[in-house]
């Protein structure tokens, strides 16, 4: 019966969930700068933090079918 009702629980969860969702990387470089570190330091930091996104989504996110991943560089959409 407890199983019943934790599966129902997770079911109604899953009906909240979008099916999509896109995350758009940007500020890595940005990051590292105001902290003193190289770019690449922010590039490791961003990836890092996708990898946990990633892992999380893999446990618990079953009803989102498609993920976008975006890279945004502020300095090309600006023409700087």
């Amino acid at each position: 019966m407890a199983n019943d009702k934790t599966n129902n629980a997770a079911g109604e969860q899953a009906k909240c969930l979008p099916r999509h969702i896109a995350i758009i990387l940007d500020g890595n470089g940005r990051w590292a700068k105001k902290r003193g570190l190289p770019r690449t330091a922010g590039h490791a930091a961003g990836a890092e933090s996708f990898r946990t996104i990633g892992l999380a989504f893999a446990r618990t996110a079953s009803s989102v079918t498609a993920r976008t991943l975006l890279e945004y560089l502020q300095a090309n959409l600006c023409g700087a």
